[in-house]
């Protein structure tokens, strides 16, 4: 896709066989695959950090935004990730959650 004037000389370039100044198309490729990466990871773990806020905010009363901080800070002060952070909060509630029902058949 070309999006400024000079990419089009640059093309001029190219199709005359000068490539000293054609764009590095594979760390572009990789660019965009690692975005691709992180954007899944993101849409794969939203639910767990939503949850982790929403179980924050029911234990805690506070806001949206004091959960979302909390969950920061307990990621940094761990050196763990975010995510990683919010599913184990999310995983822990559960179990806890699990073991306080009543016995049902």
């Amino acid at each position: 896709m070309l999006h400024h004037v000079e990419d089009i000389t640059d093309l001029d370039g190219l199709l005359a066989g000068d490539t000293r100044d054609a764009p590095d198309v594979e760390a572009g490729d990789q660019a965009v695959r690692a975005e691709n990466r992180n954007l899944r990871l993101a849409l794969r773990t939203r639910g767990d950090i939503e949850q982790a806020k929403g179980i924050l905010i029911g234990q805690r009363g506070c806001t949206p935004d004091d959960a979302f901080a909390l969950l920061v800070e307990l990621s940094q002060a761990t050196n763990t990730k975010f995510h990683v952070v919010a599913q184990a909060l999310v995983d822990e509630t559960l179990r806890r959650a699990a073991g306080n029902r009543p016995f049902s058949e």
